[in-house]
């Protein structure tokens, strides 16, 4: 029975203390906490509102309370510069405005009053709406005068007369018939085209004919010489060459080599002419330098063993339709030279670090196989 009271005495504690906390809660946090019926509103400057916030240990603070008052953490309210959630019911023109509803005044909730202070100026209960309702002010546009772009002055331009002009002399036409072939520089350009007249190379022909100087008679036969090789005029040219290497100058081994590699073409019966321009060219040789002196003295060794191969290949075919001692003597003596020039230009091509494939074949095609006089 002892136990029963207890018993029953700890229930109606508990829900004695229940009902004191649920009593304290009510009084602290009232659905309605101004005495006009808002849920906001400034009293002693403080503002208060239904809302509320709890702390890491449940204690409950007034929504614009920064940090609990008991830990001194931050609670959600503590930054004041907090982002306004989006609204995201249906929009106001969509929905109906409700029929306005009968004002009800609504009962005024006694609070205690607090002892007055001397001369206390009286509270003034005001209304306020939260920050995050206020919409806000319409900032007045601001319409920009119109500039005022002030008329050009009128310039008036002092009419100065443009000079005369006063047209360049035209420089005479020199005719270089009438000129004749005494100016050779102004012939050369004519020359390096093709283009020498008529009554020009009469002219030039003349001169060399007669007593002029040996280096006036080159210049000119030169002059006639490159005329007729830019005009593609070729046996003109080498006529001309011949004379000149004949008769003028033989120092130039330019000239003797192109000769020479004309001649070539020509077969047979320029053979010899072939092996001596050559000769002369490669006695000039030393006016050659570097790579040109290279190329040039191989060419030449060249033309000169091939010329005497064609001489020893024609004298052999007159050998074998008539075996006379003259044409024995011909094919020997050609063999000769074809077997010695080759040797020199297979030992120049040798000296030089140039192909040494066909002097070789052709040293050892004249020497009928002896191989020991074509070695090193």
């Amino acid at each position: 029975m002892r136990n029963l009271t207890i018993c029953a005495t700890l229930v109606l504690s508990i829900s004695s203390m229940a009902w004191a906390v649920a009593d304290d809660f009510k009084q602290s946090f009232p659905i309605m906490v101004c005495s006009d019926g808002w849920l906001a509103c400034l009293d002693g400057g403080d503002e208060f509102s239904v809302d509320s916030v709890t702390d890491s240990k449940g204690i409950f603070h007034r929504a614009d309370s920064r940090v609990s008052f008991f830990t001194f953490e931050k609670l959600p309210n503590f930054s004041p510069f907090g982002n306004v959630s989006q609204y995201d019911g249906e929009a106001l023109a969509d929905v109906k405005e409700p029929a306005a509803e009968p004002k009800v005044e609504r009962p005024v909730r006694n609070i205690e009053k607090r002892p007055k202070q001397v001369n206390e100026e009286r509270k003034v209960t005001t209304k306020v709406v939260p920050s995050f309702m206020k919409e806000p002010a319409a900032e007045p546009e601001i319409i920009p005068e119109p500039e005022i772009i002030p008329e050009p002055e009128a310039v008036v331009q002092e009419f100065v007369p443009e000079p005369e002009v006063i047209p360049e002399p035209e420089a005479p036409e020199v005719n270089l018939d009438d000129a004749g072939c005494t100016d050779l520089i102004l012939l050369e350009g004519n020359a390096m085209i093709g283009s020498l007249t008529s009554p020009q190379k009469t002219c030039l022909e003349a001169k060399i004919s007669s007593g002029a100087s040996l280096t006036d008679k080159r210049n000119m036969s030169l002059l006639l010489i490159n005329n007729a090789e830019n005009s593609k005029n070729y046996d003109d040219w080498s006529g001309l060459v011949d004379r000149h290497l004949q008769r003028i100058d033989q120092s130039d081994p330019a000239l003797c080599m192109k000769y020479a590699w004309f001649l070539s073409k020509k077969g047979v019966g320029k053979a010899t002419k072939v092996i001596k321009w050559s000769e002369t060219a490669l006695e000039n040789k030393h006016v050659w330098k570097g790579a040109d002196y290279k190329k040039n003295v191989y060419m030449l060794y060249q033309l000169r063993a091939n010329a005497a191969n064609k001489l020893w290949t024609s004298a052999e075919k007159k050998l074998v339709e008539d075996r006379s001692a003259g044409n024995q003597s011909k094919a020997d003596k050609y063999r000769g030279q074809t077997k010695n020039y080759s040797r020199e230009w297979l030992d120049y091509a040798r000296s030089s670090a140039q192909n040494i494939k066909n002097p070789m074949a052709l040293c050892v095609s004249a020497t009928q196989g002896d191989m020991a006089f074509c070695k090193d």
